[in-house]
């Protein structure tokens, strides 16, 4: 239909919207079952009438299951760059549940929470969980390096192997690349980018059906059908344990008559992984007695983070600055003010001590 149409695949391309390598691919049998949306796009390329339209969808669905019939036991590409951990990843069966629950039927996960709650853990092992379900595999896209909402699409072409084109916008030609596609796209961090990523979900949304995204912020990204998770801390018994295996992975087991410290540590750090891995990070040069006694102060001893991690990663302090270095002045005023307020407070109270903003 191509040839008597008189088109090359770069035109006919462009014309359905869709990747170079997409048509290649198709015409080539490399898809075992080409979308529907895909084939309506070419289609339209190729401006088919009702019964041509209709012949092409037969042909491609025979050919479908004639290669399936033929070629035994599918191959897919399950993974691209997804990071491996050194460590276990662990207390998160219930929320990793969850989120390849939202996957099965989401375009666009959120998962959101405060800094070092273990977001980017657990979006890794939902991925890895579900990519055999996209034909494409998983990309991860790593955005906390990103300074500038332009560079979210550079960061996802960088990570697919999208080269940039010449006096087009590589935006536009991330969305075109992947219009056929069928995979799952991680972005990591996107709480510094919000809008660049907003603006480029829903591009993906509407324009590449088979793509699926899994964002991490600190705030949702918010466009029209996401479905956010929001992470809270680790359980008590989830946090102790946490803390022991790192412990043991320095080589120091812990008896029983440590657990109570352990315990206390880890609730006065209120059950966020990050502070905890930072705190049995101290071991072996404070027991356990000694890190929970100078918790009063943990800003100052929560700094033995691992030298490769990001600085935010590194020490509870660069963590929280991260975040507090993401708000507007006004922002800021406001949670100087809140913080006079410990234990259980209301919004009336957060009122009564904030006042007016524009004033500090």
């Amino acid at each position: 239909m191509r040839l008597n149409a008189n088109l090359s695949q770069e035109s006919l391309a462009e014309r359905a919207r869709i990747s170079v390598h997409a048509v290649s691919a198709l015409e080539r049998g490399a898809r075992n079952a080409p979308q529907r949306h895909t084939l309506g796009m070419i289609a339209d390329g190729l401006a088919l009438g009702d019964a041509d339209r209709a012949a092409l969808e037969a042909a491609a669905t025979l050919s479908a299951k004639l290669r399936v019939r033929n070629a035994g036991p599918a191959k897919r590409t399950s993974t691209r760059n997804l990071p491996t951990n050194a460590t276990s990843f662990l207390g998160r069966d219930r929320e990793l549940a969850a989120i390849v629950e939202l996957l099965a039927t989401a375009r666009e996960v959120t998962v959101w929470g405060p800094g070092g709650v273990g977001k980017t853990r657990l979006a890794l092992a939902a991925s890895a969980r579900t990519a055999d379900t996209f034909d494409d595999g998983v990309a991860f896209v790593e955005l906390a390096t990103v300074v500038a909402g332009s560079g979210v699409a550079n960061a996802v072409a960088a990570a697919l192997g999208i080269r940039e084109h010449v006096h087009v916008d590589l935006a536009d030609t991330v969305v075109q690349e992947l219009a056929g596609a069928r995979m799952l796209i991680v972005l990591d961090n996107c709480e510094h980018v919000l809008e660049a990523c907003a603006r480029l979900a829903e591009r993906l949304i509407a324009q590449a059906p088979g793509v699926a995204l899994l964002c991490t912020s600190r705030e949702p990204i918010r466009v029209d059908g996401e479905r956010v998770y929001e992470l809270g801390p680790l359980p008590s018994p989830a946090a102790v344990r946490l803390f022991l295996e790192r412990a043991a992975g320095r080589g120091i087991t812990l008896g029983d008559d440590a657990r109570e410290a352990v315990a206390t540590i880890c609730r006065r750090l209120d059950g966020i992984p990050l502070a905890i891995e930072l705190a049995a990070a101290r071991l072996p040069a404070m027991d356990v007695a000694q890190i929970a006694d100078a918790l009063d102060d943990r800003f100052r001893l929560l700094t033995y983070g691992m030298r490769t991690a990001p600085s935010r990663q590194q020490t509870l302090a660069g963590a929280l600055d991260w975040s507090y270095d993401l708000l507007e002045t006004r922002e800021r005023v406001v949670l100087r003010r809140v913080a006079v307020l410990v234990g259980n407070w209301s919004v009336d109270d957060a009122l009564a001590v904030a006042g007016d903003p524009g004033t500090d």
